[in-house]
């Protein structure tokens, strides 16, 4: 087998064991630094079998030390998937305009609770409704206070105006 195929080999190998692994963790947005210490680990790892099979003046080596920059890039890579995984199965976003603001609501999965708020500036958003969500038939209904709305085929209503139906697009699903 040509040393290109054995890097592939390696490589599937690698995403197998990398995607199993970071699946297990389920990684949270909050320690998306982790990937800076991972990165460095996986390298380190390929290029030590590297180094051991020089030792031993195996032909092999070199396979090794190709494959420690692949399985970098795959758990850089596979990490970050792996974030969006979690969040995809934690909560549920959409986003809507009205008047030149763009509004964001977030339904999280878990505690059954929603949010709603608007962006102000490029990275700033203020929060303005915090409630609860229950999902009947095909109708997710929002309640917070005296506001009820409903989200009915990728349509808003109730915001503000009761008649109004505002189409939303998907941001997280």
């Amino acid at each position: 087998m040509d040393r290109l195929g054995k890097i592939m080999g390696l490589a599937l190998i690698d995403y197998a064991l990398i995607w199993a692994w970071v699946r297990e963790l389920d990684p949270d947005p909050s320690i998306s630094i982790a990937v800076t210490l991972l990165v460095p680990l996986v390298f380190g790892i390929n290029a030590a079998i590297g180094g051991v099979l020089a030792f031993f003046r195996k032909r092999d080596s070199m396979v090794f030390f190709a494959n420690a920059l692949v399985s970098s890039l795959l758990m850089s890579h596979l990490f970050h998937a792996g974030i969006e995984v979690h969040q995809e199965r934690r909560l549920d976003a959409w986003e809507f305009t009205r008047q030149d603001t763009v509004f964001h609501l977030t339904k999280w999965e878990e505690v059954r609770e929603f949010s709603m708020g608007y962006i102000e500036s490029a990275g700033s958003s203020t929060y303005f409704l915090d409630g609860t969500w229950e999902k009947k038939g095909d109708t997710l209904i929002l309640e917070a206070d005296s506001t009820l709305m409903f989200i009915l085929r990728g349509q808003l209503l109730g915001f503000r105006e009761k008649a109004e139906r505002i189409p939303l697009k998907v941001t997280v699903k």
